[in-house]
């Protein structure tokens, strides 16, 4: 395996060679694990300097979004045939240009409608199989759009940025995917005779919890929503087999990273601050547990929110946010489970005695 072959793997797959290989691949797979980090972290940085450089400081949100998307585009696919699947992302980042910028102008109920239409949309087009991580990752980055709305001022840039990225993204795509699934339509991958399947059935699940989250913000709005909307998501998104494992490591990682910031920050001269998010994304890249992974997003996200509330505060948030997310998404999984479970039994005809 070349170097440039190792870098492209991730850093589960290098570490299950780092424990199953000889020393010496150990060593050369640990090197990998670190230059891959690194280059990350620098492309990371080049891309959102680039986007805000050309664009904007108010489109960084949105770069941030570009930024993950294009990472998983070189290597997640859709499902289906290039031309629908280039057609298909064109209505995701036309969903992502638009309804963060008007869904806020709706009553709660019909922005609640609005939220379940694009979610699901969003999820059919890129989540033919959601153990690929896409529904994960867009419902972050719809996540995050939401919770970031730049000025409408800036709207006509920011929608030339979206046609400049659609532009190179179609054309990667197009690089990376073009042989694969020829003879699946978008109708035949996710509308097909089992519309209704195990996959379909978790996605319309993750959109309509989502959705409902949307609803109690506007309802009763809560400082910095967008944090328990990620650990909500997160929740929803993940493995709800592991509910209970997932939603005890987002409390843990959530209070030990904000605490962790707590005394990163007391000791750290306000001149060395702007190192904390890359020296926080370098041990991202190299993180592979849900709840180190949390504590490591506290940093980026509290070096920000700082500012505004100072860090005490922005830590107490922090922590608060998350609690609040797990439990909406607890208690969200746990009332729809028993629902679904009450409605089944229901339908089966109890046997003549």
């Amino acid at each position: 395996m070349s170097l440039y072959q190792a870098l492209q793997l991730s850093p589960y797959e290098l570490k299950h060679q780092m424990r199953e290989g000889e020393a010496q691949k150990k060593n050369y797979y640990l090197m990998v694990l670190l230059l891959r980090s690194f280059l990350m972290i620098l492309f990371s940085i080049a891309f959102i300097v680039g986007c805000t450089t050309i664009f904007g400081q108010e489109q960084s949100s949105l770069a941030v979004v570009l930024l993950c998307l294009l990472l998983s585009l070189r290597v997640v696919d859709f499902g289906y045939n290039v031309k629908e699947s280039i057609v298909g992302l064109g209505v995701v980042f036309l969903i992502f240009l638009i309804v963060p910028q008007v869904v806020g102008l709706f009553q709660p109920v019909i922005a609640f409608i609005i939220h379940f239409l694009a979610l699901i949309l969003i999820f059919f087009i890129t989540s033919y199989n959601r153990l690929y991580g896409n529904p994960s990752l867009y419902s972050f980055s719809y996540m995050f759009l939401i919770g970031t709305v730049p000025p409408s001022s800036v709207f006509s840039t920011r929608l030339t940025m979206m046609v400049v990225m659609y532009l190179i993204f179609a054309l990667i795509y197009y690089k990376k995917h073009q042989d694969k699934h020829q003879n699946h339509t978008f109708k035949s991958r996710m509308l097909g005779e089992n519309t209704f399947n195990e996959n379909n059935r978790f996605l319309l699940f993750l959109a309509f919890g989502m959705s409902l989250f949307f609803f109690v913000m506007a309802v009763y709005p809560l400082e910095r929503f967008m944090w328990a909307g990620f650990a909500c998501s997160s929740l929803l998104a993940g493995n709800h087999d592991q509910l209970k494992e997932r939603s005890i490591a987002r409390v843990i990682g959530a209070v030990c990273g904000s605490l962790l910031f707590l005394f990163v920050m007391k000791f750290l001269p306000a001149n060395y601050w702007f190192f904390i998010g890359p020296i926080a994304g370098f041990f991202l890249g190299l993180s592979t547990k849900y709840r180190n992974q949390t504590i490591i997003n506290c940093f980026g996200a509290l070096l920000l929110a700082q500012g505004i509330y100072g860090i005490e505060e922005a830590a107490h948030l922090r922590i608060f946010t998350n609690l609040f997310g797990v439990v909406f998404g607890v208690i969200y999984l746990l009332f729809m489970n028993q629902t679904i479970q009450y409605l089944t039994n229901r339908r089966i005809p109890k046997s003549s005695e």
